[in-house]
């Protein structure tokens, strides 16, 4: 994606990419020429799947934001709404939980939204939301970024809410974290 930003000192452009300037050049996707002139301020951004803990507030964000740009009362996330939002992967990145959020601003204007409305919207969109994560052999960092990301007020661990982060038992949690070494 290519877009002009400013026109102080020649026009300005950000562009996107899913791979690294190098694979994009090797690929032939890329001119060396243009990847040696972005080059220089190349940064990387980890893909949503590696920032759940970010889901919530981008949720929420995006429910106030679409909701205020549609002149329309804003969509309230029960827990367990937030939490089948955060289990996504969201290949799209925030393009894609954007356009989600969207979709449940227009359809569900000032109501609660629990599980229910998120899962109707993935099946009408042809997506089937992810309902849990796998608890056999999980992937420690999943399991860190749900007790990380429901930590109490007080910096405690809320095994209870992190579970349901991950879809899972509470009892499930609490084995797989012995399993993992984390207390």
């Amino acid at each position: 994606m290519l877009r002009a930003l400013g026109r102080s000192r020649g026009p300005r452009i950000v562009a996107t990419l899913e791979q690294s300037l190098a694979k994009a050049v090797g690929a032939g996707a890329l001119l060396p020429e243009l990847a040696q002139s972005f080059g220089a301020f190349e940064f990387f951004v980890p893909p949503l799947a590696n920032r759940r803990d970010e889901v919530p507030g981008l949720a929420r964000h995006f429910l106030t934001r679409f909701a205020q740009a549609e002149g329309l009362r804003p969509v309230q996330l029960e827990d367990t709404a937030v939490a089948l939002l955060w289990r996504q992967s969201w290949r799209g990145n925030l393009r894609e939980l954007g356009h989600f959020c969207h979709r449940l601003a227009i359809l569900h204007p000032g109501e609660r939204l629990g599980e229910r409305e998120p899962m109707a919207l993935g099946e009408t969109l042809g997506r089937p939301l992810l309902v849990r994560l796998p608890s056999r052999r999980p992937a420690p960092e999943l399991v860190r970024l749900a007790l990380d990301g429901t930590r109490r007020a007080s910096g405690r661990l809320n095994k209870t809410r992190a579970a349901l982060y991950l879809g899972w038992d509470p009892d499930t949690l609490v084995a797989r974290m012995g399993e993992l070494g984390l207390e």
